[in-house]
């Protein structure tokens, strides 16, 4: 597989903006990052074996990005300030990043392709924002446990700027007869879910986009993923880790997966590296080894 680096100077951000670019044609899909997440954490957590099928038959060209969210939407300071800043990160990848990732990309393919935008997480709101915002650009969303509002981020601090980059506010405040609305409806949108105890509050914001969707004339189909699908997926070499999540077990990772005679060995019955690093990070904030960004912890006296 044909992987490259590379790094530009970004005005709307006043310094050098780092990427990678994973296979040489197709259809150009933008991976944002999770939360303050950094361009190589694509590869770091194996997505690239999940997507490696699609980039070495040249079905699909795949960029990385950096996030900045602890500049933004999860730093400290005034909101305007905060919001503003997160702005011209939207405008760095609008007016900087996806052009010339457009351009490369072109070059290969012969003619230009609209791009799918990724994300999960609090990149799932990112992801959300570029397609809606900009469906000229972006014909394919997927959107993986994402909150398609950035309320919980402001304190509620509410103005121009945190409407724009709210997906769940700014199409609902579409007329029905808004032309981005044929748009989205000419394209493809996936927002996924599971539904853990972890998940409730991505849950609920899924699906009151989705209902938002629905009131403006997007079709949407809900269903849940079933065991014979997850079994396919172990069969086929495409299940490449499972975990298990609780209060005492924090993450258990799930090494065989018994569905009636079937036996499922997952990732060799090894804890995969997703798992490790969410038991890493929360153990952490349990001893104090990380820091509580989230407020998640209570000190007892």
């Amino acid at each position: 597989m044909n992987i490259s680096y590379g790094k530009f100077y970004s005005r709307h951000l006043g310094r050098e903006m780092e990427y990678k670019i994973y296979g040489t044609r197709g259809k150009p899909v933008l991976a944002i990052p999770c939360q303050g997440g950094r361009f190589y954490e694509f590869e770091d957590m194996r997505m690239l074996d999940v997507y490696a099928p699609y980039i070495e038959d040249g079905r699909i060209q795949v960029f990385t990005i950096d996030s900045i969210d602890y500049e933004t939407l999860f730093g400290q300071g005034d909101p305007r300030a905060r919001i503003c800043r997160h702005e011209a990160w939207i405008n760095y990848i609008m007016e900087e990043a996806v052009p010339h990732f457009s351009y490369i990309n072109t070059q290969a393919n012969g003619w230009e392709v609209r791009f799918l935008v990724a994300g999960l997480s609090l990149g799932a709101l990112h992801a959300a924002t570029l397609f809606f915002r900009y469906p000229d650009v972006f014909d394919a969303l997927m959107s993986l446990s994402g909150i398609y509002t950035n309320e919980y981020c402001f304190g509620g601090y509410h103005d121009d700027l945190t409407y724009m980059n709210s997906p769940q506010q700014f199409v609902a405040g579409m007329p029905k007869d808004h032309p981005y609305i044929r748009k989205y409806n000419s394209g493809r949108i996936v927002l996924c879910v599971g539904r853990g105890a972890w998940e409730n509050e991505t849950l609920e914001s899924t699906s009151a986009f989705a209902q938002v969707l629905k009131d403006k004339g997007i079709p949407v189909t809900e269903r849940r993923i079933s065991i014979d699908e997850v079994a396919e997926a172990a069969r086929t070499g495409r299940l490449k880790e499972a975990f298990g999540s609780g209060t005492a077990a924090v993450i258990s990772p799930i090494g065989h997966l018994k569905w009636g005679d079937d036996v499922m060995e997952i990732n060799n019955g090894d804890i995969g590296p997703i798992s490790q690093k969410l038991y890493d990070t929360l153990t952490g904030i349990q001893w104090g080894k990380i820091p509580d960004e989230l407020g998640w912890t209570y000190e007892v006296k």
